[in-house]
Formats: structure tokens, C-alpha cells, sequence
């Protein structure tokens, strides 16, 4: 699920974004290290589960260059080859 392809999640602040992921059964994949950082480890403070977290390096994966996303969906597929467990927050390198 992209948030620029679901209206109802575009306005949402990141605590909200996180939330409707975990009512939807979904991880979040985000440039946004240090919000969903802080966010990752307050459900854990909280005790809460989510889906995960997968923070995207801009320096390894930077935004608007054409090979990225490519690049991005091939290190997503091998992460979706693993088992990483409830509420685990992965560094994409």
C-alpha cells in the first residue's frame, strides 16, 4: 500500500500512518528514519506490536534517480524471503 495511492492516508501524521499499517496487517517502508525510528521504539516501550519498519538508506537508495526504485524492490523481495518477526525495524542498506 503507497500513501500516495490511498487518499484517506495522504494527510495522516506518521503516528497515524503507523497505526492504519498495523490495522491493515502491513509494514511501512519509509525514507523517514528518525520519526518511524521513534515510533518503532515507542510500541516497544508500550509493549505494542506492529508489522515492521523497513527504513530505506537515502545514501544507498536515493530518491528520484531511476535505478533506485529498482533496486529497492529487488532488496524488499529478498526481506520477503526472510522471517524477521513481529515488530522488527530493518536498516534497507
Amino acid at each position: 500500500m503507497a500513501l500516495t495511492d490511498q487518499a484517506e492516508l495522504r494527510q495522516l501524521d506518521d503516528s497515524a500512518v503507523l497505526a492504519a499499517a498495523v490495522s491493515r496487517r502491513r509494514a511501512v517502508v519509509t525514507y523517514n528514519r528518525d520519526d518511524f525510528l521513534a515510533l518503532s521504539n515507542e510500541y516497544l516501550e508500550r509493549e505494542r506490536e506492529h508489522y515492521g519498519v523497513v527504513i530505506i538508506n537515502s545514501r544507498r537508495f536515493p530518491q528520484r534517480q531511476p535505478a533506485t526504485i529498482g533496486r529497492i524492490v529487488s532488496s524488499l523481495h529478498t526481506l520477503a524471503r526472510t522471517d524477521p518477526g513481529m515488530s522488527f525495524l530493518i536498516w534497507l542498506q
